[in-house]
């Protein structure tokens, strides 16, 4: 389409396209994003941009500048905005296992909050709030670390009040639709002690609270959080004394308390040791055993011609050797394995600074580099994606030489595209498709309208046994929703399980040889069922969402900071 901004003729293609909500569509060129709404009758007025402009010098709130008009009829029908690239949506701190495969330290999460804190008082002082601070209107870039603003056309703005608020935030002592500096203030303190900790604040556990009631806030409802009495923490929570002490007293007079002031900042920060969770060993129903204890963290387990290989962040070692069989000298981001075709493994390390793949055998040879934007791991290959191609790497021997066999097996729309463990999840033009390797020289694009309008913060797919799993976390309105979508057999079909209103949380399962499904829900629980027929649910697991789960046939193996264990469901 053609565009009018600034007075000056700009042309949007397919490929500016990156995604579309409920209120309009985002193109991209370069640095600049463009908003248009889907009824111009919606537009935010023209009136309110020029206030909201007062904070175009604040670098990380990335709100509307200039106003976009339709070509033939010179109308308003959106605006344009900062764009920035390679961004994760904030909520996706809170999880103990996003922090540590990221390797977010206290001291990055205190750096955001503090940013973050710096950045409502300088809101403020232009006479604007924001109202509806909560956790999927804030991007991060772990790289620097920066909080970005989105969603700013809905701040208040002095002729023109807010409306909307998402339960998780808002304060119960101020009458509704009255807001203020202090009710942004309780707001930034939902989020980011959710931030440090990992849980709401009034999302602890108490025994005269239901999870239904949990999850719909009735302990909001009632003030009763965290730092009440008979109330804990959930167990794969990080303790309060990760909080800097001057924001700790803040949080207790706030939620415990009802006092609404300023934050002080956090100026001592004082990281007290970062204690694992407490783990339940055996019991009636789960067996717990010992496999290895490597001495280093555990990123990966493989296993190649009946040797066990455990991947470190900057190593491999082999099980049955004391030392490190390969090292990282260089940047690399990730390091993951797959076989040679002969009995033996690759090694792929992915830079992504570089945007490049390099292979090796394992005696160190090159067999190969590819360049790449994202990669994925399933069925033991190693997937690449490059503009918009999704390529199996596979490797075979050749006149005793191990060759690198590229092989594109579907295409994926990469203006609006992401991957996860397994499945690429794209944004085609508002509406959503899944892309699915499943099985070698194999690939399914499969339309999945229930997701349609969602954002997406994780997604895994795995198949075994005849069964054919893959689960999606979404967020819609402030409330989170797990899909569970159970393919057929040729992936043309499929049935869907869709659980709502639940707790913002990490995708972990892994599938037997059998069949059967193993995921593991808020730490608290293992959802065990067959193509979403007759899921059983257990309490207690022994292990929690921050730890990778893996199979040997019919028996689930769990990576516990050095350790590998095996469990058994009795």
């Amino acid at each position: 389409m053609k565009i009018i901004v600034d007075n000056k003729t700009v042309q949007l293609n397919q490929a500016d396209y990156k995604g579309s909500g409920g209120e309009g569509t985002v193109y991209c060129k370069g640095s600049v994003g463009y908003k248009i709404y889907h009824d111009p009758a919606k537009m935010i007025h023209p009136k309110k941009i020029h206030e909201l402009q007062e904070l175009m010098n604040i670098a990380n709130i990335l709100g509307p500048q200039d106003i976009i008009k339709d070509y033939k009829k010179n109308k308003p029908i959106g605006f344009t905005m900062p764009f920035i690239k390679n961004t994760e949506f904030l909520c996706k701190i809170f999880t103990r296992s996003f922090k540590e495969r990221n390797n977010v330290s206290p001291e990055i999460v205190m750096k955001l909050v503090k940013q973050m804190q710096e950045t409502l008082s300088q809101i403020h002082k232009k006479n604007i709030l924001v109202v509806d601070y909560n956790e999927m209107n804030f991007l991060m870039d772990l790289n620097l670390p920066i909080p970005f603003h989105i969603d700013v056309d809905s701040y208040q703005t002095p002729s023109f009040k807010a409306t909307a608020l998402m339960e998780s935030v808002r304060d119960r002592i101020s009458p509704k639709n009255q807001f203020s500096e202090l009710t942004d203030w309780f707001s930034w303190a939902c989020v980011t002690f959710q931030m440090y900790v990992g849980v709401h604040p009034f999302k602890g556990r108490r025994s005269d609270y239901s999870p239904k009631e949990i999850s719909r806030f009735k302990m909001m409802d009632d003030n009763v959080s965290v730092f009440d009495k008979g109330v804990t923490l959930p167990r794969n929570c990080y303790d309060l004394s990760v909080i800097p002490k001057a924001h700790l007293k803040w949080y207790k007079q706030v939620f415990k308390n009802k006092d609404r002031s300023v934050p002080p900042m956090p100026d001592e920060v004082v990281i007290s040791i970062i204690k694992k969770p407490t783990l339940i060993g055996s019991t009636n129903k789960f067996e717990t055993t010992q496999v290895w204890n490597t001495g280093s963290k555990i990123e990966n387990y493989y296993t190649f011609d009946n040797s066990t290989y455990f991947v470190h962040p900057k190593s491999i070692q082999k099980a049955a050797l004391p030392t490190t069989i390969f090292k990282v000298v260089s940047r690399a981001e990730k390091i993951k394995m797959c076989s040679n075709g002969n009995n033996g493994y690759i090694t792929a390390v992915f830079e992504k600074h570089k945007k490049t793949i390099t292979f090796r055998e394992d005696n160190n040879r090159m067999a190969g580099i590819i360049s790449a934007d994202n990669w994925m791991q399933h069925n033991g290959i190693i997937y690449s994606v490059l503009d918009g191609r999704l390529t199996e790497n596979t490797f075979s021997l050749k006149l005793g030489r191990i060759m690198h066999r590229p092989n594109n097996i579907c295409n994926v729309f990469n203006p609006a595209y992401k991957l996860f463990d397994g499945v690429c999840i794209q944004d085609i033009l508002r509406e959503r498709w899944m892309a699915i390797p499943f099985k070698p020289e194999a690939c399914v694009n499969i339309h999945t309208p229930e997701i349609k309008g969602y954002r997406i913060l994780d997604a895994k797919y795995d198949s075994k046994g005849g069964s054919h799993i893959c689960v999606v976390m979404g967020e819609k309105k402030g409330k989170y929703t797990r899909f569970v979508f159970c393919f057929n057999n040729e992936h043309t079909e499929y049935d869907i399980r869709i659980d709502e209103d639940v707790e913002q949380d990490v995708i972990n399962f892994v599938m037997k040889d059998n069949g059967l499904c193993v995921m593991i829900i808020n730490d608290e629980k293992v959802e065990a069922f067959y193509n979403n027929n007759k899921v059983k649910i257990i309490k207690d697991p022994p292990f929690d969402s921050s730890m990778k789960l893996y199979t040997e046939g019919n028996n689930i193996l769990f990576a516990n900071g050095n350790n590998l264990q095996s469990v058994t469901l009795k």
